[in-house]
């Protein structure tokens, strides 16, 4: 029984904290107060902003990661909060993150990307 505990334990304690976003709190106010490897759970609603990670390596997603329900997928929105052709990204991916984050059961609409200069 022991062996079988830790096994159980070990993967719990390798994951961060879980930070719940309500609408019409922002996203970005969430990974701001994120550790690496924490979970940003974001209820449904429509969020405009862009939400910019800035190294972190998060798990971002809707309600569709607790209950498997896809409805939450399109009832959770997030919309660039400027359209302009070389700042409308809905999320920026660009300050040295890595495949341990994820974007998971969320929709992204009308982004349109962001130019770096390099």
């Amino acid at each position: 029984m022991r062996s079988l505990f830790f096994v159980v334990l070990l993967p719990a304690l390798s994951y961060g904290a879980v930070i719940n976003v309500f609408p019409p709190a922002g996203i970005q106010s969430a990974v701001h107060q994120a550790s690496p490897h924490d979970t940003i759970l974001v209820h449904d609603g429509e969020y405009t902003e862009t939400v910019i990670l800035y190294g972190k390596d998060l798990t971002i997603g809707s309600l569709f990661l607790m209950d498997g329900d896809s409805s939450h997928v399109s009832a959770t929105v997030i919309r660039p909060d400027s359209l302009h052709p070389d700042t409308g990204s809905c999320l920026v991916y660009a300050y040295g993150e890595t495949l341990a984050g994820a974007l998971v059961g969320v929709t992204l609409r009308n982004g349109r990307g962001t130019y770096w200069n390099y």
